[in-house]
């Protein structure tokens, strides 16, 4: 079954050569970061959505969302794909390191988003 995620090189591409992301880590702001440390970042968030995320479309379409007396219930499978992108710290990867978060460059939460 084909996998339903943005070609790896149409990311990189865009990322690296078309929003030239190794300009911005210029910027003191991202002091130690640099175009090998956002591949990563890329490849682990990819990672997580093949295995856990992917995964809980089909279900999650078939099941749908239920609003029942002001509460919201989401299917089951999402549960443990919450968790791990909870535990992986994926919330935060935008957010500055000052305030727990991973300070990575808007551009490559952008992407890592839209895998």
């Amino acid at each position: 079954m084909a996998h339903e995620l943005a070609d790896r090189r149409d990311v990189d591409f865009v990322v690296f050569e078309q929003l030239d992301t190794q300009n911005i880590l210029k910027n003191a702001k991202f002091d130690g970061l640099d175009q090998k440390t956002l591949e990563r970042v890329i490849t682990e968030a990819r990672k997580l959505s093949l295995k856990e995320i992917v995964p809980t479309n089909v279900p999650g379409d078939r099941e749908g969302v239920i609003f029942d007396k002001g509460q919201v219930k989401v299917p089951a499978c999402f549960h443990k794909a919450y968790k791990l992108y909870c535990e992986g710290d994926w919330i935060a990867v935008m957010d500055d390191v000052a305030v727990g978060g991973q300070g990575i460059p808007a551009v490559v939460w952008a992407a890592e988003t839209m895998i």
